[in-house]
């Protein structure tokens, strides 16, 4: 059960994203919350669990590393 509900979630969420620009265009039974871009001021992320929730992510050592991965591989125009 588990197993299915989940492939449901993560294929509507990349149908989504693919067709409207945003994993969740719209509050739905199986997608139950606005998932909001994120900003410098109040950067937060997607946590995908078998509930799905959003976690602030200042002083966190994921934000770090992913700042120090894009800092590192970005291509410079």
């Amino acid at each position: 059960m588990f197993e299915s509900k989940m492939i449901d979630k993560m294929t509507t969420l990349w149908t989504n994203f693919a067709k409207f620009g945003e994993p969740i265009p719209e509050v739905t039974k199986l997608l139950s919350l606005k998932w909001y871009p994120t900003n410098s001021t109040s950067p937060h992320a997607m946590v995908i669990d078998e509930e799905l929730s959003t976690s602030h992510l200042w002083y966190s050592e994921a934000l770090k590393y992913w700042r120090q991965v894009y800092s590192k591989y970005r291509r410079k125009i």
